[in-house]
This record gives structure tokens, C-alpha cells and sequence, in this order.
């Protein structure tokens, strides 16, 4: 199965792209953390990035042992200050 991850600000600089197919082979489903230990060790200028980053799945946030499928949409998103 591929999972789709979509990037956005720096998360997309850093990967050089705005989205991301990660490859789970032989695999129906994943998990959120799985997809982002994925990202990881697949894209490694992310990797320190990724502590202060969540994944949202199907406009949710995901903790890491949901259940991801194909036709999810996932989305990393980062910290958000204001003040």
C-alpha cells in the first residue's frame, strides 16, 4: 500500500516537495506513527522536525496508533504560535 502525506511551509521546503508517497509493502494498513517513523527514516531533513509536528488523518489529529489506510488523507502539520 502507498500513503499519501501532504506538506506544507517547512515541512514541504525541507522535503523539497508538497507531498510525500510513502510505500508500505504487502501491508493493508498502517499506523499514524508508523507513517511518521517512515518519514523519518525516508527523508532524514525532516526527522528533527517531526517532534513538534502532528499528523492529521482525514482532517483529524491522529495519535500514533490509529489505523491508517490508502485513502486517508493525511497532512503534517506543525506547532502554531500566537500570542
Amino acid at each position: 500500500m502507498n500513503v499519501r502525506v501532504l506538506l506544507f511551509g517547512p515541512y514541504a521546503d525541507a522535503a523539497g516537495a508538497d507531498a510525500l508517497t510513502l510505500a508500505f509493502p504487502e501491508r493493508d494498513e498502517v499506523t499514524a506513527g508508523e507513517v511518521l517513523a517512515a518519514i523519518r527514516t525516508e527523508y532524514p531533513p525532516m526527522s528533527g522536525m517531526l517532534s513538534a509536528a502532528i499528523l492529521a488523518v482525514n482532517e483529524r489529529r491522529a495519535r500514533p496508533e490509529q489505523p491508517v489506510r490508502e485513502s486517508d488523507e493525511c497532512v503534517i502539520i506543525g506547532l502554531v504560535g500566537g500570542g
